[in-house]
């Protein structure tokens, strides 16, 4: 049975998933003509760049980025806070060529993509808080038996071998002598 918090990491890494398979369909319904399609596609299968790229090149773009989102989205479900962080740093380069050419619409489709990320990235962190957290309490737990099993050990104090604080040995300082001079008149 999963966590809360783990439904929540794993929901919020199901969306690289979901960016690559609208990826595809966009792709597919933009080659049968549908320009409404780039709504919901990605800015660089769209961008000025890719536009150099012919057919069989632009599957391949197409195919390696399909291959990065569904990795993203593997490591981001075993709940790597790197995978979200990175994934999601592309992502948002990603809406950013998307507004460089003014498709609004596909950047907030982007943004709120983006929202549930986010959201997978705190739940993330918060389990490994969580479990860090666990570990450093069993560790207590475990240390605070051990100190319970032991018997009591009485400490005998320490006592000065004088009461005069200025019969206290003083400390080695290199370059002098170990007693000061006696003062002659």
């Amino acid at each position: 049975m999963q966590s809360p918090l783990e439904t929540r990491w794993r929901s919020g890494a199901v969306w690289f998933y979901w960016t690559a398979l609208l990826a595809i369909a966009a792709t597919v319904l933009r080659s049968s003509g549908q320009s409404w399609a780039s709504l919901l596609g990605l800015g660089v299968l769209q961008s000025p760049y890719a536009a150099r790229f012919a057919g069989g090149e632009k599957i391949a773009v197409l195919v390696a980025a399909v291959i990065v989102l569904f990795a993203f989205g593997w490591f981001a479900g075993v709940g790597k806070t790197w995978a979200f962080v990175a994934g999601m740093l592309a992502y948002a380069a990603d809406g950013v060529l998307l507004a460089t050419s003014a498709q609004w619409f596909a950047v907030g489709v982007h943004a709120v993509i983006l929202i549930f990320m986010y959201g997978g990235l705190a739940a993330a962190g918060m389990a490994i808080e969580n479990d860090r957290l666990a570990r450093d309490l069993v560790i207590r737990a475990a240390l605070a038996k051990d100190r319970a099993a032991r018997p009591a050990m009485r400490e005998a104090p320490v006592k000065p071998e004088s009461s005069d604080p200025l019969a206290a040995p003083q400390a080695f300082r290199p370059g002098t002598s170990p007693s000061p001079p006696a003062d002659e008149e």
